[in-house]
């Protein structure tokens, strides 16, 4: 296979045939926009360098933030010359023809590897400001002589700078509760998208912050309360970044299995587990502690002790729910009258229209008053409220990207584009 022809092959694999045009002297948005599809576009070429999982991806990210990641470090493939015919000389036929194709297998990776080079860095050619470019471009090999991590970290420096207003939200995002309904996956990509934000402002995470946002956030949620006691008796040196993903995607995707299967027996069909929690209230918890007790009851003492333990904890949870529901109910009173300020003490006009599809009244508002005309969230799209906004929405996306805003919507919902708000 001819250079060209690597090339050819490897970009036909890439999601991003081009990448987005840096334009107007850049901003740390459009850097970062411009990163991420290098990070799929690597990520998306396979290789038995790294994990195996992650493609290039060691490519464009430092040793630490590989390793942080993946939770090994990035070996990028050499050239391994051509093949030594005195090697295995002594040996037997099959040990020589497996020694011939671990050399084909390293010759072919090496290929890949020159071929992914060749056209990341065209791609960063033409997508970054050519005086940007040419301050690291030789005059005559080019970028050759570079890394992509370095051409990266170059054009991040000169045209990705960081303000702290954008600082402090990455910090209020990555705390964000975790979403039941979004799964453990789309909030792992939050986490590690933070991270990068932090990363490049130079006030990065540790492993140990990582670990802990995530457990806090888990266990707040009162799902996994016997996996969260498993990991908290882990030792220390487990307690990793990478190990965390791995054992919390396992714990999320059984309890997602089996609250499936409870939710079809008890005929919820397919509400949400938030749903059927909150649907269910005290009187699913008082069942399940009588279940409990009862299962039992031909145990030991130190069983049924366990188990008076968790009737405990699901009560202290029902009554923390009962506080959660009322301070809810004071904020929504509390946006409520908000809303009525914003468009001059006059409630939003609101009539009746019609029926749902199961009886219901259906309610449509009449007034686009409290809905911002400058407003945009990368889930929901243009006709948003004042409050409402990439940064701060409530229901997320999976995939959502908190820096979207109506100028540069990065990809996101075009819901309601053309809205112009009435007078």
């Amino acid at each position: 296979m001819s250079v060209l022809d690597a090339e050819t092959a490897v970009l036909a694999k890439m999601p991003n045939q081009t990448l987005t045009v840096v334009t107007g002297g850049g901003d740390y948005l459009q850097m970062a926009q411009a990163r991420n599809e290098i990070y799929q576009n690597l990520s998306a070429v396979p290789t038995t360098y790294g994990t195996g999982l992650d493609g290039h991806l060691g490519l464009a990210m430092s040793a630490a933030q590989y390793q942080l990641r993946a939770g090994q470090a990035f070996t990028i493939p050499v050239d391994p010359g051509p093949y030594d015919l005195t090697i295995g000389a002594n040996v037997g036929v099959n040990a020589k023809a497996r020694r011939e194709a671990l050399h084909q297998e390293a010759r072919q990776a090496y290929k890949i590897y020159l071929a992914v080079n060749s056209v990341i860095k065209n791609q960063l050619k033409q997508a970054m400001p050519r005086e940007t470019i040419r301050e690291i471009e030789n005059e005559i090999d080019g970028l050759n002589g570079l890394t992509i991590i370095a051409i990266i970290d170059h054009c991040m420096d000169r045209l990705g700078q960081i303000n702290d207003t954008l600082v402090d939200e990455n910090r209020v995002h990555a705390n964000e509760p975790f979403n039941a309904n979004g799964g453990m996956a789309a909030y792992i990509r939050r986490i590690e998208q933070c991270q990068l934000l932090a990363n490049d402002a130079n006030e990065p995470f540790s492993d140990k912050q990582l670990v802990r946002m995530g457990k806090i956030a888990v266990g707040r949620t009162g799902f996994f309360n016997l996996e969260y006691k498993d990991w908290i008796k882990k030792a220390a040196a487990d307690k990793t970044w990478p190990n965390f993903k791995t054992f919390w995607m396992d714990a999320y995707k059984m309890y997602d299995d089996m609250n499936k299967l409870t939710a079809t027996e008890s005929g919820f069909g397919a509400n949400s587990m938030e749903q059927q929690i909150t649907n269910a209230g005290n009187d699913i918890a008082l069942e399940s502690a009588m279940d409990n007790l009862v299962a039992v009851m031909s145990s030991d003492r130190n069983a049924i002790n366990e188990i008076i333990a968790t009737n405990a904890m699901l009560a202290e949870q029902n009554r923390v729910k009962d506080t959660t529901i009322a301070r809810m109910a004071a904020e929504n009173a509390n946006l409520v009258l908000i809303m009525t300020k914003m468009v001059g003490n006059k409630p939003v006009t609101e009539k009746w229209t019609g029926t749902t599809k199961d009886g219901g009244r259906k309610l449509k508002k009449t007034d686009d008053t409290p809905f911002d005309p400058n407003g945009y969230c990368w889930s929901h799209g243009y006709r948003v409220h004042f409050d409402h906004s990439s940064a701060n929405c409530k229901y997320k996306r999976d995939g959502h990207i908190v820096c979207a805003t109506r100028a540069n919507n990065m990809g996101g919902r075009q819901r309601n584009k053309d809205w112009v708000k009435s007078k």
